[in-house]
């Protein structure tokens, strides 16, 4: 199935197909990595004889696929850099989350404190 997969991306680019697609290879260690590939046609535009046998007749453009050009990252490669900010943003909140416990607990000592020597002061 993998194979087919991967088969069947290389004949769209042999065809001159661009898109993108998912497919699944086996790494060295035995585990299966997920991979995604984004592909596009390289075509050059020629031109050719109409009649070789009589140049007066012309030239017509001819337009010819030389190559895909194709880009290939796995998955965990793609994902690295989102998980590097969400445990950035999980540290950034946690110390957040602390500065405004602080905060709020000396906001309320502090209401604790005015409310006490306004109690005493009548």
């Amino acid at each position: 199935e993998r194979l087919e997969k991967f088969e069947t991306i290389v004949e769209s680019m042999k065809q001159g197909g661009n898109d993108k697609a998912v497919f699944f290879r086996k790494a060295d260690d035995g585990t299966v990595q997920t991979l995604h590939i984004a592909y596009s046609p390289v075509f050059v535009t020629s031109i050719e004889p109409i009649d070789s046998s009589d140049y007066s007749r012309g030239v017509r453009p001819v337009k010819r696929l030389i190559y895909s050009l194709a880009l290939v990252e796995t998955e965990e490669e793609i994902l690295l850099p989102f998980q590097q900010i969400a445990a950035t943003t999980r540290r950034q909140t946690r110390i957040a989350m602390g500065i405004l416990a602080i905060v709020i607990l000396a906001a309320v000592l502090s209401i604790i404190y005015i409310s006490y020597r306004l109690a005493n002061s009548f």
